[in-house]
């Protein structure tokens, strides 16, 4: 199944109207090529074979291809609750979730961000106010500004032996997270 995914102040106006996450945009079927973000993008694996992730999880998120063919994360069209980032879409790595990629998605509960996510771009969880658990399989990305401002209730959860980590991210207290002993609805 392929997706012609448009992002942009439309989809952050979507966000504001409903309060929710943005809405999944029409899905177009037996397409030879994917677009996302207003440009077309050639891919030969777009139903999810071959051990990417399948196609109704690449359907929650909206994304653009970078110019070193990686990946951002630039908006999020799920149900919420507990969300996994997955590490690749189409074979390209996940390096960045976008500016206000989750904006006012006050459906979310739980994230879970893989170790090759290095960036989490300006308001990308911006009034969240139902998330309360960010769990990070990897080392502190570089945040850009008000990443989880309006997430009073947010705690971030990172592992031992990962760096960049302090008493609180991005305004938000930390703790210590240990996947195998996991009882929270985060991935293991």
């Amino acid at each position: 199944m392929m997706m012609f995914i448009r992002l942009g102040l439309a989809g952050a106006m979507l966000a504001l109207t409903f309060g929710g996450c943005r809405k999944q945009p029409d899905v177009a079927q037996s397409q030879s090529t994917c677009t996302s973000n207003n440009s077309t993008v050639a891919m030969t694996k777009c139903n999810g074979s071959n051990g990417e992730v399948p196609a109704e999880v690449r359907a929650q998120f909206n994304w653009k291809t970078n110019g070193d063919n990686t990946i951002t994360i630039t908006g999020y069209t799920g149900t919420g609750g507990v969300v996994n980032i997955p590490s690749t879409i189409s074979g390209l790595v996940v390096t960045s979730i976008g500016n206000g990629a989750f904006l006012f998605c006050a459906s979310l509960t739980s994230i879970t961000i893989p170790n090759v996510v290095a960036e989490i771009k300006d308001g990308a969880f911006f009034r969240c106010t139902n998330l309360t658990e960010v769990y990070f399989r990897g080392s502190a990305p570089r945040l850009g500004d008000t990443v989880f401002r309006g997430d009073d209730n947010t705690t971030i959860y990172y592992q031992i032996g990962t760096t960049g980590w302090d008493k609180t991210f991005g305004g938000r207290p930390t703790a210590v997270w240990n996947p195998q002993g996991a009882t929270h609805g985060e991935a293991r």
